[in-house]
Formats: structure tokens, sequence, C-alpha cells
């Protein structure tokens, strides 16, 4: 990387096109892969119920449910299973992709955009069947939405693992100097650091208070936090941090 303002985005997929600016090059390390779980869409209309509630931790569920339920020939049951059942998503992103690619129209949306806030919109409620679609590694909030949300079978719908060499080649370059701001979209990202040997002097930028915790576990540093959890307002405190306000 070369020029000014030097950010390494972390997440699983590039940072977005208009992520670049005058005097800013973000560059994309990815710390974590994910890949599908085949099978994923057989087992949820094993456990999906009328009038049931499906929980919905991440945008990229949709994508990969309806992957693999055209590889099994189930995409029309699954399409129609939705129509029948409460979908709660953790933000108005993954609602619009659940919408988009399920056809689901009863939706409850998180308006914090953390699985913490969803378990907080669930506390209360009284849900007899509910299934909780997710990735193999949950994030660490996984539990207190388990808490919640009583009785929820899991289905694991996308796996993810660190990239460990990833992680230290990602050392080695902040600690050369050669990038100024880390942005994290998750804390398995965080996580991930463990293997890094440690990033120097180099700031760090969290989506959400749940990456920052990880990133304190990890590291012993505080981050700086994006005001919500979205790419955009992540990638434009990494700027911020970057050009020093």
């Amino acid at each position: 990387m070369r020029g000014g303002c030097r950010i390494l985005f972390t997440g699983p997929d590039p940072p977005p096109k208009d992520s670049q600016g005058e005097g800013v090059e973000v560059g994309w390390l990815p710390l974590i892969s994910i890949e599908p779980v085949g099978g994923s869409s057989l087992k949820l209309l094993e456990a999906l119920e009328p009038g049931g509630l499906v929980v919905v931790t991440s945008p990229r569920t949709p994508r990969f449910l309806v992957l693999d339920a055209l590889a099994q020939g189930v995409l029309g049951e699954v399409l129609r299973a939705f129509r029948y059942v409460t979908v709660a998503v953790v933000g108005e992103r993954t609602g619009g992709e659940v919408m988009r690619l399920l056809g689901a129209e009863k939706l409850i949306v998180a308006s914090g955009g953390t699985v913490e806030s969803l378990a907080s919109t669930l506390a209360g409620m009284n849900v007899e069947h509910s299934i909780i679609l997710r990735a193999s590694t949950p994030s660490p909030s996984y539990e207190r939405l388990r808490e919640v949300v009583r009785g929820a079978r899991d289905v694991v719908v996308y796996r993810n693992r660190a990239l460990e060499a990833n992680a230290r080649l990602l050392g080695e370059t902040a600690r050369r100097g050669l990038v100024d701001v880390v942005a994290l979209s998750s804390p398995l990202q965080a996580r991930a650091l463990k293997h890094s040997g440690g990033l120097g002097g180099v700031r760090i930028v969290a989506i959400g208070p749940p990456t920052a915790r990880a990133v304190e576990e990890v590291l012993g540093v505080k981050p700086i936090v994006a005001e919500r959890p979205s790419i955009q307002l992540l990638l434009a405190e990494a700027v911020g941090a970057c050009r020093g306000y």
C-alpha cells in the first residue's frame, strides 16, 4: 500500500468501492473465511413450523440458505415456508436481505443492529417454536440470545474460520509502519488477531461494542468504535482516525 492515509479492512468480503477517497487508500486483508454448510436448508425445513419464529443474526445468512436450497432442490419449499413464520433480524440490512431473498413478510427488526439488541428486542416474548440460523462460530453475544429464545433449535448455515497466515501478515505489515488504521467488522476478526503477534501502535477501529471487547481481550488495547454497526460507518470512522479527527 502506498499513499497518504492507509487503511486495512479485514472483513471476509472486499470493502465497498466507494470507500476510497482523496488521499485515502483502503486495502483488503481478510482475517476470516466463510463458506456455506451443506444441508442447512433441509435441517431448517425439518425443524420449521407454521407460526414459529426464525432468528437471523447476519445479512449473509439468507444468501447462503438460498444457495444451499438450490443445491438441495428445495428452494420452492423454503420460500413457501417463510410466508408462514415470523423472522427476527439484527437490523435493517439483514431484514432487507430476508425480504429480498426469502420473501418473508412478518419481520421483527432490532434497531441496534447487533445480536445484543436483538436479544433485548425479543426479551419477554413467549415463542413456542423457534429456530436460530447462525454461523458455526457465533458472536460472543450469542449466549444472551439463547437465554432469551429458550428452547430454540440451532441450524448452522455457514462456517467461519480464522485465517492465521493473514493475521500474521497483518501483524508484520502493521509493525513495519505500512498501515495507519485497521478496520475490524466482527468479533471473530478481532479474535483472529491473537495470531498477529501484535499490531504495534496502529490504530484499530471496531464496528461495534462486541468487536471492541474482543480487541481488548486479545490485544489489551481500546479501539475506536463506530457510531453504529455498519461497514460504511466503520470505514468512515477509520478515515477519521487516519486523518486525526
